[in-house]
């Protein structure tokens, strides 16, 4: 029986994919490195990389820390002037939070979760929320799902994952979890075999999740 709900952020709750990736796209053009969208979409997006590392792919003579504020800046700007919530995710939300315990479970920087978090004022709606401030391996790693079972006190087994990327999917399925694929334009291409559905139209939600929950 399902007894909680995880939500990824990124392309599952917020249609940020294409924002974080003009965001960064300024920031190493700035610095004489150009990121090509289907290097985010193979690289950033589906390994799920960290940001040091494609500051050394790219021979940047720029720190980590300088980067992500540079970052932090524009992705800002581009939430507060462009960000849209997924069609259907927020009555979703809201519905679930209402029968069962809920958390958000990103592999996002802190500082990108918050900037959501405040735009939409969606931290009431989650009992547990965590970033990739709280775990030391990142999706595909099966931490940061297992971590928020625990906070939330229920088994894995009793949970399920909304995510939109193979890696997340692998990361939910290897805590032991069943799994709901959103895939969208950024993750369409990859293998998300490993979800338990894969669904693209919220509205078809409701009744399936009350046939899993018996």
């Amino acid at each position: 029986m399902i007894k909680a709900v995880i939500f990824d952020m990124d392309g599952v709750i917020v249609d940020s994919e294409p924002l974080q990736y003009e965001a960064y796209k300024e920031v190493f053009t700035a610095h004489g490195a150009a990121i090509t969208k289907r290097e985010f979409i193979e690289l950033w997006v589906g390994r799920g990389s960290k940001l040091h590392e494609h500051i050394v792919r790219h021979g940047l003579g720029v720190g980590l820390e300088e980067v992500r504020l540079s970052k932090k800046t524009i992705y800002d700007r581009l939430v507060r002037e462009k960000m849209q919530l997924r069609s259907g995710v927020l009555g979703l939300i809201k519905r679930l939070s209402r029968e069962m315990k809920t958390a958000l479970a990103s592999s996002a920087h802190p500082d990108s979760v918050e900037v959501v978090l405040e735009r939409f004022d969606l931290r009431g709606l989650f009992d547990v929320i965590l970033t990739g401030g709280d775990v030391e391996q990142n999706k595909p790693h099966p931490e940061i799902y297992l971590k928020a079972a625990e906070r939330l006190k229920v088994k894995p087994a009793e949970c399920l994952v909304f995510e939109d990327s193979a890696s997340g999917i692998a990361a939910a399925k290897d805590a032991g979890m069943r799994v709901i694929a959103l895939p969208h334009e950024y993750t369409i291409s990859q293998d998300l075999s490993r979800a338990d559905l894969i669904i693209t139209d919220l509205r078809n939600l409701r009744l399936r999740l009350k046939i899993n929950r018996g």
